[in-house]
């Protein structure tokens, strides 16, 4: 090298400088993709090495032996099939872990892609060919692929009847990584326990978000399908059939938990942001939530509630064979839920409101609010970004403490849906208050004027699901609370226009009794936007309308205890309901 001593020892330093650090940042993302969340195992110091001991803290669990399905009493318990056994996590090979816990970047690496197959009539027992096989990535495919949904490919209707891989292993280890889910019948919360226990299958709990008692299960087992089949030798009618009755997967739900509250950083005294990165959970339990029946032993699935077969029956195994005997049924497991998990980065908001604004888990003005402002940030998010929409989703959960339970805090998280994250829903933390302005002027601005919700500002065909659940005018209230707090009014032309609605009404039944005056200019603290006046006594009765998210509030500020305060979601959605909340009045 000819370099002088103290010029080498720099050079060398210089070299070994982007090294430093390496081997701990490896062994650190080992550690993550072996234990997860939780902190890797120490070693037992040397002192404790002569201590007997069955069973090591730093040793491997060893694997478990499933028992006999549990389920709930007054069905049959499921008998244990061979292939029963759970598969500890850790024992996965390397490479899948740090793909699922988003070590190594996804989009290079596409693993949540579920095929639809499609057998090829020259197919044999020993060798499966494919006619047909698109794929869908896992969360879309546990919608587009459900077991009993039609597909039409090529101008035939195939019917997703199996979970099914070409590789024999692949679905008896999926269905050994099995998982127990639960979901609350109220608020829709979920999260799946990585440790199976199938004692605790059938368990009915408090919802850990609403918490309202025995509403949290009953514990499903829970698995990701390798993939979807049309079932061999079942025929395909190019005539369309009657729809299959099916069911879609939940929205993507967050698990992490709300230890405080508060959490991130302040953007004002009602907002604050938090980014982070977690895993996100989307499930399919069938339709009626009732689970599927899943053969373990050849992949034969239906759903609890509407089968087209009994599997407990011996029933034709759904892939190529060359004349084996039935499946027996003597391996099918009741009320199963598919579903998957994935890493992906997250910009979480909460959302703290005074109790005039009180959003109950589950209400349907909760729904209505939280979906409509879910929306407009996710449009929000993409138009600052500067990106495609759809590249960033927006979901909302009650916070998971007291006062999520009790309608005072609310979340909102935006997420990437690229796989794995793509790092544009953290960069909104930075920018929340400008990403909350920008979400509140997509809502007042709309370029139609709609009465709810149109094309121009909230709805898409992606959303075509909540179309009926947007409402810029509710979710316009709610935003500007949190941005400026106070108790901002609600549009009072859109109340007028409420109001005709109710007025038309009464006027059609009981126009022949009484007078409909619509005083909507005139009204204040002694009056009321619309009046009921009977034509024998010349009686008044007095009605005026309150926000769907500020109950206590009158849009029109009438004052007097014998108002008839209407809800406007209650006219818009359930006529008949408000008529008789006046009529009772009369």
């Amino acid at each position: 090298f000819g370099l002088p001593a103290p010029k080498r020892r720099q050079v060398a330093v210089g070299l070994t400088a982007p090294l430093k650090g390496f081997v701990t940042d490896i062994l650190k993302a080992i550690d993550i993709a072996i234990y997860g969340d939780q902190a890797p195992p120490t070693a037992p110091d040397e002192g404790d090495a002569g201590e007997a001991s069955n069973s090591p803290e730093w040793e491997a669990a060893p694997t478990s032996q499933a028992g006999d399905d549990a389920v709930p009493a007054n069905e049959q318990a499921d008998p244990e099939p061979d292939n029963e056994e759970v598969v500890d996590a850790a024992a996965d090979n390397l490479l899948d872990r740090l793909l699922y816990w988003g070590v190594l970047p996804r989009y290079a690496f596409p693993t949540d892609v579920a095929p639809f197959y499609v057998f090829s009539p020259r197919s044999t027992g020993y060798r499966a060919e494919m006619e047909f096989a698109p794929s869908q990535g896992l969360n879309v495919a546990l919608s587009q692929y459900a077991p009993n949904k039609q597909i039409w490919i090529k101008s035939k209707q195939y019917t997703s009847k199996a979970i099914y891989s070409p590789f024999k292993e692949e679905r008896s280890k999926a269905w050994g990584r099995r998982r127990l889910y639960y979901e609350c019948s109220k608020c829709g919360h979920a999260k799946t326990d990585h440790q199976f226990d199938p004692d605790k299958r059938g368990e009915i709990l408090t919802c850990e978000a609403c918490h309202t008692p025995g509403t949290f299960g009953p514990a499903m087992a829970w698995f990701r399908p390798p993939g979807f089949a049309h079932a061999w030798g079942t025929p395909a009618p190019s005539v369309p059939d009657e729809p299959n009755e099916t069911a879609y997967a939940t929205r993507a739900k967050l698990i992490m938990t709300s230890d405080s509250q508060v959490m991130g950083a302040e953007v004002n005294p009602r907002l604050r942001a938090l980014a982070t990165r977690q895993h996100l959970l989307v499930s399919n339990s069938g339709p009626d939530s009732e689970g599927y029946d899943y053969c373990t032993r050849c992949g034969r699935i239906e759903s609890v509630s509407a089968p087209t077969a009994n599997l407990r029956l011996p029933h034709p195994v759904p892939y190529p064979n060359d004349g084996d005997p039935a499946c027996t049924g003597e391996f099918v497991s009741r009320r199963v839920v598919l579903g998957a998990d994935f890493p992906t980065d997250i910009a979480l908001f909460s959302l703290k409101l005074d109790r005039t604004f009180r959003l109950q888990p589950a209400n349907s003005e909760t729904q209505t609010a939280m979906r409509t402002i879910c929306e407009a940030l996710a449009a929000a998010a993409c138009r600052l970004l500067q990106i495609e929409s759809g590249e960033i989703l927006a979901e909302h959960r009650p916070a998971l403490n007291e006062n999520g339970a009790a309608g005072t805090l609310v979340e909102v998280f935006l997420y990437d849906t690229l796989a794995g994250g793509a790092g544009f829903s953290p960069q909104m933390v930075p920018r929340s208050k400008e990403l909350f302005e920008t979400a509140l002027k997509i809502l007042d601005e709309c370029p139609e004027q709609c009465d709810a919700s149109c094309y121009r500002c909230l709805r898409s065909f992606r959303n075509k699901l909540d179309h009926a659940l947007l409402d810029r005018y509710v979710g316009a209230q709610l935003l500007r609370h949190v941005l400026e707090g106070g108790l901002p009014d609600f549009a009072k032309e859109r109340a007028a226009r409420s109001l005709d609605v109710l007025a038309n009404e009464l006027e059609r039944q009981f126009g022949h009794l009484y007078q409909v005056i619509r005083a909507y200019q005139h009204a204040g603290p002694s009056s009321a936007p619309l009046i009921l006046k009977r034509n024998t006594d010349g009686k008044e009765t007095l009605i005026d309308i309150h926000s769907p998210v500020a109950r206590t509030i009158r849009v029109f500020g009438s004052m007097s205890p014998a108002v008839v305060v209407v809800d406007d979601l209650r006219i818009r959605r359930h006529l008949g309901e408000a008529i008789e909340q006046v009529a009772l009045s009369l």
